[in-house]
């Protein structure tokens, strides 16, 4: 699911790069549309990928020792699981 998310927000970045270009354009005055093309819309693609080439490592679970440390000795375990909340 997030991985879809991330290719579609790309996806939507390219599709409309003109329009993006033209709304900053019009906001900052006279910005070149190709500035805003390579800043704005290229500089958010490069993140969004990084994001979806890294995702399954962080957000797998993690080993930890038990807390305190006897409990190890007993068979217990520890572990870290990362449930994204919000946004």
């Amino acid at each position: 699911l997030r991985i879809d998310r991330l290719d579609r927000c790309i996806g939507l970045l390219v599709d409309h790069q003109e329009a993006i270009a033209e709304a900053l354009r019009k906001d900052f005055g006279s910005r070149a549309p190709q500035m805003s093309k390579l800043t704005d819309v290229a500089g958010s693609i490069g993140p969004l990928k990084h994001a979806k080439a890294n995702l399954r490592k962080w957000m797998r679970t993690e080993r930890r020792s038990p807390t305190p440390a006897i409990l190890g000795w007993f068979g217990a375990k520890a572990e870290i699981q990362y449930q994204p909340l919000g946004v």
